[in-house]
């Protein structure tokens, strides 16, 4: 390599040292300013392309490897504070064995309104056997989901003229629907439908949907958050299952603060559900995000959450074993 060729590169792996740092530092500040820590979403890459930075700078010269090492290795430190804590959360989560009588098998889904296979997407629904259905986004080719499973889940509460579903294949003694009315004076940023179940021979408990707007600058994501939080104290922290298309990481500070304003536990950790397809509806190899959730109260403990197999939408589907 020439002299010239050289300088070039070792200027470029100093750029890209630069930067490795800036993102890190960048997804750190997200906890202070909420357009930084819509970078923290995509902090799974962000580390990747730090430690291709690494790798890269080894190959410069002498002092230049010493000090675009040592800024790629702080950034990926700062990202690694990031992702960390909810992957050790996925790897000791605990789980309890299931006991007769009182577990509650929940799907969550998005089937998305460009569903490509209604009928596969509603027979793998079949498949998982769920006692439960939380769906998002059941319209236009989406609403062909609910439709083909009302003989086995003939209970459903779901807003007039909105996309959410809950499905049961037990009795709903009361449930209750609100609508989206942001746009229309009354403050209500997100639509939300809630059903409380009533098991034979079991005491009853709610399920609780929504589906959160994108996390962009014109979002208003964060008053969906605040009004789901506040809406969930109105039913007992100990039996009530919260589970929506959230559009949020785990390893966000968004995702963070609900967490903790919530009243119920999330057992979903790191668990990719996004993206099953393409917007064109071509299969993607393999979910990137963990953006679909659930959350459970005390009385509930965990047998298994699991990610389903690809149906006809671009989300995977979320089932939620859980026993009390």
């Amino acid at each position: 390599m020439s002299k010239v060729a050289s300088c070039i590169w070792n200027l470029v792996l100093m750029a890209g040292a630069l930067l490795a740092l800036a993102l890190g530092l960048a997804l750190l500040g997200g906890g202070y300013d909420s357009h930084l820590d819509m970078l923290n979403h995509l902090a799974p890459g962000i580390i990747g392309g730090q430690l291709l930075s690494a790798t890269l700078a080894a190959t410069g010269a002498r002092k230049v490897r010493k000090i675009a090492l040592s800024l790629c290795l702080c950034g990926v430190f700062m990202t690694s504070l990031r992702l960390a804590p909810e992957l050790w959360a996925a790897a000791s989560a605990p789980r309890s064995p299931a006991r007769a009588g009182q577990m509650v098998r929940l799907l969550d889904w998005n089937v998305w309104v460009k569903n490509v296979d209604p009928e596969g997407s509603a027979a793998l629904i079949r498949r998982y056997r769920p006692d439960v259905i939380t769906l998002q986004e059941a319209e236009a080719a989406g609403a062909g989901v609910p439709a083909r499973l009302s003989d086995a889940y003939p209970y459903r509460a779901r807003c007039r003229g909105c996309d959410i579903y809950i499905l049961s294949r037990w009795p709903i003694r009361r449930w209750d629907a609100e609508v989206d009315s942001w746009n229309r004076g009354s403050g209500r940023p997100a639509t939300t439908v809630w059903a409380e179940i009533a098991p034979p021979g079991q005491a009853p408990f709610t399920v609780v949907t929504t589906h959160y707007d994108h996390p962009n600058t014109h979002s208003r994501q964060a008053a969906q958050r605040a009004y789901l939080a506040a809406l969930l104290t109105a039913f007992d922290p100990e039996t009530t299952v919260f589970a929506a298309d959230m559009n949020l990481t785990p390893w966000s500070f968004a995702m963070q603060r609900q967490d903790s304003a919530i009243p119920l536990q999330r057992v979903t950790r790191a668990l990719a559900s996004w993206p099953a397809r393409l917007d064109s509806g071509r299969a993607f190899p393999l979910p990137l995000l963990p953006i679909d959730h659930v959350y459970a109260g005390a009385a509930w403990k965990v047998v298994s959450v699991q990610r389903g197999a690809r149906g006809g939408s671009d989300h995977y589907p979320i089932i939620a074993t859980l026993t009390r």
